[in-house]
């Protein structure tokens, strides 16, 4: 049985560390890791050679930020990535992905209307699923009967 600490004690490092590592050699082991790993946060071709961008620890902060803006306002967010400006806070976190702020605020709406459930049209009604031998206009490669890559 494994004894864990009250929350009042919970403080300090988690492990000892070594004195002799630097902020660059953390750095670096991140990013071995990320390798490792396989975790591939960019890939970019210049004179016909393919280069691979591996996690990195300015990647897992991005990440971090990324995800915290989709919850907490932008001035908790400015003091969580610990920013001095709130302009660049605004800059690098807030309003950068359409499809998600899309989301959010249909799921938003969807609350304050007691509705969960939309067909095609937004009506309110329930979601109809076609039978399976219903005709449709949608491309076949949209229907996943085919492959769209090549």
């Amino acid at each position: 049985m494994q004894f864990i600490r009250p929350s009042a004690e919970r403080h300090g490092p988690v492990f000892p560390v070594q004195a002799s590592i630097d902020p660059g050699s953390v750095g670096r082991i991140v990013t071995k890791i990320g390798r490792k790993a396989g975790v591939v946060v960019n890939r970019s071709t210049k004179l016909g050679v393919e280069t691979v961008k591996h996690a990195s620890c300015h990647d897992l902060r991005r990440s971090f930020g990324f995800r915290w803006s989709n919850l907490i306002d932008t001035f908790k967010l400015q003091e969580l990535m610990r920013h001095s400006n709130i302009e660049t806070t605004r800059k690098y976190y807030v309003g950068r992905d359409a499809q998600n702020t899309a989301a959010n605020l249909w799921a938003a709406r969807d609350r304050a209307n007691g509705t969960t459930e939309r067909n095609t049209l937004d009506n309110k009604g329930p979601i109809e699923q076609p039978a399976d031998n219903q005709e449709t206009t949608q491309a076949p490669a949209l229907q996943g009967l085919v492959s769209c890559t090549p």
